[in-house]
């Protein structure tokens, strides 16, 4: 299969073995239509605003793999600790079905944010974890810390963080003087959905 990458230096064939590994950690029940998941993983490689221009194994490592060892992490604590739909009602914690792999791939479910799984003290609901570093709600869980998705990407994956943020100046979507991550996140997110990217992504 040929596709014009943003890296003349990515080995195809490496960046299928990276599309092994991330197909793995699919749950056996999801793992299906592998043909058009493959085409879509090595379509979001191809040179869109927003993928970084280098270091594209960090990016299919520490971005693609990890988002969905986490969503699926996420998931099976769910229902090891609250197995039955009763349960997790009463906690309010509603999990969503995992969309098809190369739905979840066209969709750019990978920036999803993981919410943290409820604890109980005295029979009630703790509130979340928070970010080690900020007082948001941990979205990514390392060696027993938690960090929301901006400080976790700012701790262990500068390079994508900056080629991120270049992106992001090119389509005029710098941060605004005064506004919040939340909101500047939330006006990407909208600017993303309402473009033409929105259509390429849904192709």
């Amino acid at each position: 299969m040929q596709v014009e990458v943003i890296d003349a230096a990515i080995d195809e064939s490496h960046l299928v073995d990276f599309f092994d590994e991330w197909w793995a950690k699919w749950p056996s029940g999801q793992k299906t239509g592998k043909k058009d998941a493959l085409r879509a993983w090595l379509k979001v490689f191809k040179k869109d605003p927003g993928i970084p221009q280098h270091d594209w194994k960090e990016f299919a490592k520490n971005v693609l793999i990890q988002a969905i060892d986490n969503q699926c992490s996420y998931r099976k604590a769910v229902y090891s600790k609250y197995p039955s739909s009763e349960e997790r009602k009463r906690q309010d914690i509603f999990v969503p079905r995992l969309p098809m792999p190369a739905t979840w791939l066209n969709g750019g479910r990978w920036m999803d944010t993981v919410p943290s799984l409820p604890g109980h003290v005295e029979g009630k609901v703790s509130t979340k974890m928070s970010c080690t570093d900020c007082s948001a709600d941990a979205a990514v869980l390392v060696e027993g810390k938690g960090f929301c998705a901006w400080h976790w990407t700012k701790r262990f994956n500068r390079d994508h963080l900056k080629l991120m943020a270049d992106s992001l100046n090119r389509m005029g979507l710098s941060r605004l003087e005064k506004e919040s991550q939340e909101a500047w996140s939330e006006r990407c997110r909208e600017y993303i959905r309402s473009s033409k990217w929105a259509d390429a992504i849904n192709a």
